[in-house]
């Protein structure tokens, strides 16, 4: 509750006037004035004290007003999801961008549970870390999860937790920032697909394939190269592809490569399939239908 300064103020100027006209009444009039002139000054003092002190609370309730609005402009106007879970009484306050992101508005989530809207699969609600959160052993976690939208679908979230204490030190509310990175959940579930339907050709077709950087050194090597070159991945995997290329071309292929990243132009690469001569493991030579593509990942 906050303390009123002014009207204890005017309380006591009130008491002080009443004991004024009280003193001058009751003693002599001589004897009453000095008393009178002494009174009136501290009713003065006390007077300018107290506006003085209204002013002052007065500014710091507009200080308190403006700061508040300032949180609540932020707390509605960021895109990330924040919830505020008070530990004393377990409310819990979400933010509009935490409500769009899950479909269900502020009261629906303030009545809910963690397991009301976890997808299945989801280890969270096992996590010891959330408890220990609580308690204060913790003041920071994160972890990413998969949610259940009110609609059905699924969101994933990374959850960005933080412990705020009270002034004697003890817990008092965790604030949650909740990033919704669905999008880039689902760009990283079809590069998988695709690399295991790329496994699954490199695997099985009857042609060898061998991968190599652009400073020519092998990157994978699949089971129909290892027939062909006598060679287990592992290998050759590191080595530069020259090991199985017999001479001339053996010595030149590092230039072969330079000149195509610096021209774009090869005599081989991109011009389709040609003859060569290539080397096993034991050194035996033979000729073999080459064709060689080039390839950009990641833009390089």
């Amino acid at each position: 509750m906050r303390i009123s300064y002014p009207i204890i103020g005017a309380v006591l100027l009130v008491v002080l006037a009443f004991g004024a006209a009280y003193i001058e009444i009751s003693y002599e009039r001589e004897n009453a004035a000095v008393y009178i002139y002494a009174i009136a000054g501290l009713i003065s003092f006390i007077g300018c004290f107290f506006l003085f002190v209204s002013i002052r609370e007065k500014r710091l309730i507009q200080n308190e007003n403006g700061q508040s609005s300032l949180i609540k402009a932020a707390f509605e106007s960021t895109n990330l999801g924040v919830g505020i879970r008070n530990l004393r009484d377990d409310s819990l306050t979400t933010n509009g961008a935490l409500q769009k992101m899950l479909g269900y508005s502020g009261d629906e989530l303030a009545n809910m549970r963690l397991r009301d809207i976890l997808a299945p699969e989801s280890t969270l609600n096992k996590d010891d870390d959330r408890q220990r959160l609580r308690t204060g052993e913790l003041t920071k976690q994160q972890n990413t999860a998969p949610y259940i939208r009110k609609d059905g679908t699924r969101v994933w979230i990374i959850n960005d937790r933080s412990l705020v204490l009270d002034d004697a030190g003890k817990p008092h509310l965790v604030v949650t920032f909740h990033q919704d990175i669905t999008k880039s959940k689902e760009a990283e579930r079809v590069v998988k697909t695709h690399e295991q339907q790329l496994s699954g050709i490199m695997e099985n077709v009857a042609d060898g394939i061998i991968t190599i950087s652009d400073k020519g050194i092998v990157e994978s090597f699949n089971p129909a190269a290892e027939v062909m070159f006598g060679y287990k991945p592992e290998a050759v995997f590191g080595k530069n592809i020259n090991v199985l290329i017999p001479e001339p071309d053996h010595s030149a292929h590092d230039g072969y490569i330079a000149n195509f990243l610096r021209t774009g132009k090869g005599k081989i690469i991109g011009v389709g399939p040609r003859e060569v001569t290539a080397r096993r493991k034991d050194g035996a030579t033979f000729p073999m239908s080459l064709a060689v593509s080039a390839m950009e990942i990641g833009g390089g």
